[in-house]
């Protein structure tokens, strides 16, 4: 697996808790796999919701690449 970050994995996709692109990708590949489980382990999505779609989109592309 390529460990290196790029300029997106900085790119912070829930503005609430300041969590990146890179933080929801690390923690897709230690098992959270499903939106609720990355809501309650990163915070995406407790805030003002926003992000959600790009949360589900960025899910879905990991699950299916």
């Amino acid at each position: 697996m390529n460990t290196a970050t790029t300029e997106q994995d900085e790119e912070i996709i829930c503005h609430c808790t300041d969590t990146s692109q890179g933080k929801i990708k690390t923690l897709f590949n230690e098992g959270c796999t499903s939106f609720d489980a990355m809501s309650e382990r990163s915070g995406v999505c407790t805030g003002c919701g926003g992000c959600e779609d790009s949360v589900r989109d960025l899910l879905n592309d990991l699950k299916y690449p």
